[in-house]
């Protein structure tokens, strides 16, 4: 007898090949029936005529560590169709800390993931994950190990080489996670401290990833001038491992750099016919999102956030951040330069008396305040205790388009969550944008590879073997949606807006969207590597 029937949908299975009509029957969690499927006097039935039946979406690039635990409903995805996520990017996982830098990590770890309020004591994947799973959450979740949190658990903020018994001991805590069940190491070497290692740290390290069977997962270094040299750094570390290498939300920065992405595609064909297994993530907006201490001189928070606002209030240190910020540094990149104060948009503020300036570009609070723009940042840092978001202009359409068009390129929302103010429209936009603009309306990639890119990619990614195609035997992971009206309604000004258009979502044979409307159920489970 079946639990669920989904009558007369358009079966867009995730692998890329043509959709198709016909009926989904689902018992015990799984998909048992395709094709035309009678339903049993007791099976809850879905009429899905008119509208697309697929896999549930996979947001491969996530920030919701702690989200997880402070949203266990995860409004913003299943309300996009989202029904798993991977968490632990950029190098920065709220996993794992050592008793001697827990302070450290948990102060770096917060200013990036939210909920700075939550309370929370564990040490590792494993602990992390048996809260989440007594929790209970309404997506499925799988983890990589953040770089960043690594090397500070053992190393805390110093720019240096790690130590034999340095490298010891991450490889100690690598290895822990990735028995645990994390599905590799991701790395964020834009920031500090991801930005202090070198290729000979990050091949070490993705070498005990390789013999899991792991991915090395990516931020480069810099993704404006320096693009093409960060990506066959990448590969190079695939071709060094044989690990199974991920670029984070690929793009060029700047104007004068968006030819690069047709130089970076080409290296990926190339790295691909060479065996090493190259794929890149994307998220479907011109803005990214970050903190707003990434735009600083990497030197100017080593030893962490406490050392930083010292610098900040120390005149010296200020006039040298002003000279780097004109002048550069070898090796940087410089938003600053790339972008213009004017393309930087503070984000989000905790202090009300400065929530008017959320929204507003930094070149237009330093004319509000009468101060240099320079200033302007510093004294608002301070003033926030660093804790400040950030939302810059940095791509083009026609790059986008370009990297959509890869087949080696998947979709993750890369979105964050925040404790104040505003985020950036894709933590609850990115999927129904994705199909609704660049599908429906502009055409640049078809309904079925759309689907391939947030579906059976990313599951193939990760080796999953029982999620991301509508087949018999797998998970009953479906996202049912109307193809004619689907769209991202969260903007710049109003980003927590649900999309429109989802229907239905059903996460290991349960409803959690009927309707469009929550269920309040929450089935989700901890999915571990191997």
């Amino acid at each position: 007898m079946l639990d669920l029937l989904i009558k007369n949908g358009t079966i867009c299975d995730g692998s890329g090949k043509p959709s198709y009509r016909g009926d989904i029957g689902v018992k015990d969690k799984k998909i048992v029936a395709i094709g035309s499927v009678e339903a049993n006097q007791d099976s809850k039935v879905i009429e899905a005529e008119g509208l697309v039946v697929s896999p549930g979406f996979i947001d491969f690039h996530t920030h919701s560590d702690l989200a997880l635990l402070g949203e266990p409903s995860a409004t913003a995805k299943i309300t996009q169709g989202v029904t798993t996520e991977i968490i632990g990017h950029c190098g920065i996982s709220a996993f794992p800390f050592s008793k001697e830098t827990y302070a450290l990590s948990k102060r770096y770890t917060s200013s990036v993931l939210a909920f700075k309020s939550m309370e929370w004591d564990w040490l590792s994947l494993g602990e992390y994950f048996a809260l989440l799973s007594s929790r209970r959450i309404a997506v499925n979740v799988g983890a990589l190990i953040g770089h960043g949190s690594l090397r500070i658990a053992v190393m805390g903020f110093e720019n240096r080489k790690p130590t034999h018994e340095d490298m010891s001991k991450m490889k100690g805590l690598l290895i822990e996670g990735l028995e645990q069940g994390a599905f590799g190491l991701s790395t964020g070497l834009a920031y500090v401290p991801g930005c202090y290692a070198d290729l000979d740290e990050l091949s070490e390290l993705t070498e005990v990833v390789a013999q899991f069977g792991g991915i090395y997962s990516t931020h480069l270094r810099n993704q404006s001038e320096s693009l093409v040299e960060c990506v066959e750094e990448a590969i190079e570390i695939g071709r060094r491992t044989g690990a199974s290498i991920q670029i984070s939300h690929l793009k060029a920065v700047g104007k004068m750099y968006q030819s690069n992405a047709i130089r970076v595609l080409d290296l990926i064909e190339k790295a691909q016919i060479e065996g090493i297994d190259v794929t890149a993530d994307q998220y479907p907006y011109l803005a990214g999102s970050s903190t707003i201490t990434a735009i600083l001189p990497p030197w100017v928070l080593e030893g962490g956030m406490d050392e930083m606002l010292k610098r900040l209030q120390s005149n010296d240190c200020r006039k040298a951040i002003k000279y780097d910020l004109l002048h550069g540094i070898d090796g940087w990149e410089n938003r600053v330069e790339l972008l213009g104060w004017e393309n930087i948009f503070v984000s989000s503020l905790k202090k009300s008396r400065n929530k008017h300036y959320e929204g507003k570009n930094l070149e237009e609070i330093a004319i509000i305040g009468g101060k240099s723009p320079e200033d302007t940042l510093f004294d608002l840092l301070i003033d926030e205790s660093g804790n400040i978001g950030q939302i810059a202009y940095t791509s083009s359409e026609d790059t986008m388009r370009i990297i959509m068009k890869s087949p080696y390129v998947m979709i993750g929302s890369d979105g964050l969550y925040v404790d104040e103010g505003k985020t950036h429209p894709r933590l609850f936009g990115t999927f129904p944008r994705l199909l609704g603009k660049y599908v429906r309306e502009e055409h640049v990639i078809t309904l079925e590879e759309a689907i391939r890119k947030i579906t059976y990619l990313p599951a193939k990614k990760l080796g999953f073997n029982d999620r991301g195609l509508i087949k018999e035997g797998m998970m009953a992971d479906i996202t049912i949606f109307d193809k004619n009206i689907i769209n991202d309604n969260a903007t710049f000004s109003e980003p927590f807006i649900q999309s429109e258009g989802i229907k239905y979502v059903i996460v290991n044979g349960e409803l959690i969207l009927e309707n469009g409307q929550i269920t309040g159920k929450l089935p989700g489970t901890v999915i571990r590597r191997g």
